[in-house]
C-alpha cells in the first residue's frame, strides 16, 4: 500500500470515526514515522514555508496558529504569530509552546534539534520534507488527514494533477533529440547545480528539458565552471533569489562562457524562487514557469 493510499484511508477514517473515538487519525511522515492524533489538529505551528503554503492550500489555514518569518505566502500566513526563522537555532521554543500547538509541522535536517525538544515534551510533529512531486501530493493528503481537511486536500491534489497533466500533454510529443539541454545554477560561488535526486531535476524533466548534470546522484553538487561550459547547455536557469549578476551579458564575462549556446542566444532566465523551490500547492506554477522558459512557443 502506497503512502498516498494510506493517507487517503486515514483521512476517510478521520471523517467517519466520531464520538468516543475522537476522530483518531494516523499517517506516516517524510521520515516514515507514524504520526497519530486522537483528533484532527486545531492548532498547528508550521516551521516549514512549504508546509505553511500547503496547509493554507488545502483549506487548513484557520488551524495555523504560528509560522516562521520565512512563511510569506499566502498573505494571510504572514500575519500569523512568528516563532523564529527557518533553522532550529533561530526558533524560539518558548514562543512555540506559548501557542499551545496540538501539532507542529517541521522540515528536514535543519529541524533535528527542535524535533528532539518536541519529543521530550511529548508534542506530536509531522516532518514535511517531500523529495518528489508524488511525495508532495502524499504530504498534502497527510496534512488533510491530520487537520480534518481531507476534502480540501483532495481538491488541491486533483488540481495539481490537472496542471501536471496539462504540461505533460504539451511536452510529451517533443522527440528526445529536440529536447532542450538545461543547466540550473543553484549557487555561483562555488558553482553548484542540481543532480538527479533533487526536486528541481524532476521539474526540469517534467517540463521537457534535459538536465545536463543528471548523472550527479547528490541533490546539490559543486561543479567546475569548465565542466558546465563543456556540456553546452541551451538554456540556463536560476531562481530569482540568486546572487546579483545573472544575465547572459553577466555570464559572458566568465572565462569561456561566451561560447555557451544559452549565453550566445540570450536564453538565461531567472524564475520566481518560491514556486520552483517550495514543494507545495504552487508546484504546478513552478513547473509551468520552467516549461515556458524552455518552450515559449508551447506556453505563450
Amino acid at each position: 500500500m502506497t503512502r498516498f493510499v494510506r493517507a487517503a484511508a486515514a483521512a476517510l477514517f478521520a471523517c467517519l470515526v466520531s464520538g468516543a473515538w475522537g476522530q483518531a487519525v494516523s499517517v506516516r511522515d517524510s521520515l516514515d514515522r507514524t504520526v497519530s492524533l486522537a483528533a484532527p489538529a486545531s492548532r498547528v505551528v508550521s516551521l516549514n514555508p512549504s508546509a505553511t503554503e500547503s496547509l493554507f492550500g488545502i483549506g487548513a489555514g484557520d488551524r495555523v496558529a504560528g509560522v516562521t518569518s520565512y512563511c510569506t505566502w499566502p498573505g494571510e500566513a504572514a500575519s500569523r504569530p512568528k516563532v523564529g526563522g527557518y533553522t532550529s537555532e533561530s526558533i524560539s521554543l518558548e514562543r512555540l509552546l506559548a501557542l499551545k500547538p496540538d501539532l507542529v509541522v517541521t522540515g528536514g535536517p535543519v529541524h533535528v534539534s527542535i524535533r528532539k525538544s518536541l519529543d521530550s515534551l511529548g508534542i506530536p510533529y509531522y516532518v514535511f520534507e517531500p523529495s518528489s512531486v508524488e511525495a508532495t501530493l502524499e504530504c498534502l493528503a497527510d496534512l488533510g488527514a491530520l487537520t480534518g481537511t481531507a476534502e480540501g486536500a483532495a481538491r488541491s491534489i486533483a488540481g495539481l494533477r490537472r496542471e501536471l497533466a496539462e504540461v505533460a500533454a504539451r511536452v510529451d510529443s517533443i522527440p528526445p533529440s529536440s529536447r532542450v539541454r538545461v543547466f540550473w545554477e543553484v549557487y555561483n560561488e562555488p558553482l553548484m547545480t542540481c543532480g538527479s535526486a533533487s526536486f528541481l531535476h524532476e521539474l526540469i524533466t517534467r517540463a521537457g528539458g534535459i538536465n545536463v548534470f543528471a548523472e550527479l546522484e547528490h541533490p546539490w553538487s559543486i561543479i567546475s565552471p569548465e565542466e558546465a561550459v563543456r556540456r553546452a547547455p541551451q538554456v540556463i536557469l536560476a531562481a530569482d533569489d540568486h546572487a546579483p549578476g545573472f544575465t547572459a551579458r553577466d555570464l559572458a564575462r566568465r572565462p569561456g562562457w561566451a561560447s555557451v549556446p544559452a549565453v550566445k542566444t540570450g536564453r538565461v532566465y531567472l524564475l520566481p524562487a518560491d514556486p520552483v523551490n517550495r514543494t507545495g500547492p504552487r508546484l504546478g506554477e513552478g513547473l509551468r514557469s520552467i516549461a515556458r522558459a524552455l518552450y515559449p512557443e508551447l506556453f505563450p
